[in-house]
């Protein structure tokens, strides 16, 4: 007889850590390594993703632009800008503003000219990292 069992995994329900939370599993489901959140966003179809080793975590963060710690969306660019990329006269290189730093960030490098959807997951590891030194300054001040 096999250890390995192929029954379904129980489905545990949770609620919001608060109304606007965007980041916290509705549903979970497994144990230990195996334990998975499905993320509130992805619906059709559902998205499990392991919790343990980051899959969920990096998901949220930077596939979809959702913190961790503060369950809402990062906040976009304050201002957008495309930068000509010298020896292609037809590609772009877009960047964004952060409000945080007060620098301009690569979003995206090499994209049509004409492109006006592009990805964002460069800018939301920006955002995240600009985020954490954030919250590290304001909790540890003489660091």
């Amino acid at each position: 007889p096999s250890s390995i069992s192929n029954a379904p995994k129980t489905v545990e329900y949770r609620q919001k850590r608060f109304a606007e939370d965007s980041y916290s599993p509705l549903m979970v489901r497994g144990r230990g390594c195996d334990r998975e959140g499905c993320c509130p966003l992805c619906q059709d179809p559902p998205v499990w993703l392991k919790i343990k080793q980051s899959a969920y975590w990096y998901h949220m963060n930077f596939y979809l632009g959702i913190c961790a710690s503060t369950g809402r969306p990062y906040p976009p660019p304050v201002s957008i800008r495309h930068e000509r990329i010298h020896g292609k006269p037809e590609m772009v290189r877009i960047e964004g503003f952060c409000q945080e730093c007060r620098e301009w960030q690569v979003i995206c490098g090499d994209v049509p000219r004409l492109s006006e959807d592009f990805p964002m997951n460069a800018w939301y590891k920006h955002s995240q990292k600009c985020l954490n030194r954030i919250v590290t300054e304001l909790e540890y001040p003489s660091l």
